[in-house]
């Protein structure tokens, strides 16, 4: 008589470990990239506002120019063609100084055919 065959067993789970092509220097290589994006995102914020804090103050200095360029002219008046220039100069729309709670408009650009739609088709009823 043949021996009843023993129950069905499952193969010895092996070793199920996650294993990396490559060894521990493509895994460091890895981390070392990681570690890299990581601390590019941590920089990257506070240059972005540095640099738009050093734009806008380039600006403001430009315009402070031009607008000094109108206190030396004779009689304070400036040419339409030098107002012009200044303004696509400096890259601003208008100069105005405040001074003593009064602000004076001292450069302004030519005023605009028709002022800018900001809805296009759309009525308001009152």
């Amino acid at each position: 008589m043949a021996d009843a065959a023993p129950p069905h067993q499952p193969p010895p789970l092996a070793n199920h470990r996650f294993t990396w092509p490559g060894g521990l220097s493509a895994r460091l290589l890895l981390f070392t990239a990681l570690i890299v994006a990581l601390a590019n995102l941590l920089i990257l914020p506070p240059n972005l506002a540095a640099s738009e804090k050093q734009s806008l103050l380039d600006r403001l200095r430009a315009a402070e120019l031009a607008s000094l360029v109108e206190e030396t002219a004779p009689n304070r008046v400036v040419s339409e063609r030098l107002s012009q220039q200044l303004l696509n100069a400096t890259g601003v729309v208008s100069v105005a100084i405040q001074a003593d709670g009064m602000r004076r408009l001292v450069l302004q650009a030519p005023p605009l055919p028709r002022p800018p739609a900001r809805s296009i088709g759309v009525t308001w009823a009152r």
